[in-house]
């Protein structure tokens, strides 16, 4: 990985709540200021580090477009665009366009159908190049996974997509948070070939798909909560997000990795942190 993109939180904000992201609460809304201020340091630290950092501008009303991996998926020299779930960030879908034909060429950037609902890398995860994880069932749908199958195959047939469902929002007891994101609750750990997984968000059958595929390491809720897998790893660098837990602080250094921490504390207010405002480029 050595692009990416970022879009700054230049309208980001809380002003609306939301069925499966209960994270979000407007009577508790992030300090826009400091937000500008813990994004720019999360730019700078790829930079500094020799990641080619792509910038989009933020939009008047779409507050969540900041959460650029949302956006949609990398692909070889494609893009996929998102169709988003909720109403409230469907607006960023023209704005993408826009970019991406910018950065991939009109011909590269591709669509699913109206039906087909899908959240970027928020629910993809290639761990390595020919193999992409891909969450379903609560942001990104069925027909998404058929869908992004097929397109994928049809852009390179030497690619795996393996589907992994999440449990659906309505499972959650109402005081309870949804892990609605695969990036939320799941973090590959290249170099020891371990998953780092919160397992509550995810169907029983989903855990062992990744126990067939690597080792998988169980995080508390409370490991979760602060965003520990909404982490991006480039080599031996991990960029994280606060890291409260000693367990996991060993964990990584353990394996070897380079912990670069960065407070992320206006962000998680809308349920986001240092992966969700990442977005990678294949190579």
């Amino acid at each position: 990985m050595a692009n990416i993109v970022m879009c700054r939180p230049t309208f980001f904000n809380v002003t609306r709540r939301s069925k499966t992201n209960r994270m979000m609460n407007p009577e508790n809304p992030p300090d826009r200021n400091l937000a500008m201020r813990q994004w720019t340091t999360l730019r700078d630290s790829y930079k500094r580090l020799g990641l080619n950092v792509h910038i989009v501008e933020g939009q008047p009303r779409l507050e969540d477009m900041t959460f650029i991996a949302n956006s949609g998926l990398s692909v070889r020299e494609y893009f996929i665009l998102s169709n988003f779930l909720e109403e409230g960030r469907r607006g960023e879908k023209t704005f993408n366009r826009e970019y991406f034909n910018t950065l991939y060429g009109a011909s590269n950037v591709l669509s699913l159908s109206n039906e087909a609902i899908f959240e970027g890398q928020g629910d993809a995860l290639f761990i390595d190049r020919d193999t992409l994880l891909l969450g379903y069932g609560v942001r990104t749908n069925e027909i998404a996974v058929e869908e992004l199958i097929s397109l994928i195959h049809s852009i390179d047939p030497a690619i795996g997509v393996i589907p992994l469902p999440f449990r659906p929002a309505y499972f959650y007891p109402l005081n309870e948070k949804i892990f609605y994101h695969l990036d939320t609750c799941l973090l590959r750990l290249k170099k020891s070939n371990e998953f780092l997984v919160y397992p509550r968000p995810f169907k029983d059958e989903a855990v062992k798909i990744l126990q067939k595929i690597g080792a998988v390491v169980e995080i508390t809720r409370d490991e979760a909560e602060c965003f520990v897998c909404n982490s991006v790893i480039n080599g031996d660098v991990i960029f994280t997000p606060l890291i409260r837990s000693r367990r996991i602080r060993s964990f990584f250094a353990r394996n070897g990795y380079k912990i670069v921490e960065h407070n992320m504390s206006e962000f998680i207010k809308s349920g986001g942190a240092v992966k969700c405002l990442t977005l990678e480029i294949c190579d």
